[in-house]
């Protein structure tokens, strides 16, 4: 991993959205890439934070060090389809309801994953946050 990781956020939902506003008072905007299936949500995030927005989930998964995934249960699957077999990639999941030991299922064991809980209030920047 370079000395400035670029960090790729799936999911620009609530959650996502929150990660990102975060992560830009302490990370270069320009150093966080963000996708979201639906093309309005991830837009507005690229407008408010100035962080790049990508095209494409396998190019996000192709540009980032680490990769925040932050969609909804259903859609996870889809995400772990294109994540799978990258070792060279950090993965973390914030998708409710899905073990690591699911996530390290879909992706390989030797994809470095790691769960992580945050609450609501992440969305305030008052997050406690479980690893």
């Amino acid at each position: 991993m370079s000395n400035n990781p670029i960090i790729g956020i799936i999911g620009c939902g609530n959650m996502g959205s929150a990660l990102t506003e975060n992560l830009v008072k302490s990370w270069r905007a320009d150093s966080i890439f963000v996708f979201d299936k639906e093309p309005q949500k991830q837009s507005a995030l690229v407008r408010h934070f100035g962080v790049r927005g990508v095209p494409a989930l396998d190019e996000l998964a192709d540009s980032s060090d680490v990769i925040i995934i932050a969609v909804k249960p259903q859609d996870i699957d889809a995400v772990l389809g294109v994540l799978k077999g990258r070792r060279d990639k950090l993965v973390i999941s914030i998708a409710a309801g899905m073990t690591l030991q699911y996530v390290s299922s879909r992706i390989g064991a030797r994809v470095p994953a790691v769960r992580v809980m945050p609450n609501l209030n992440a969305v305030v920047g008052a997050s406690m946050t479980a690893i």
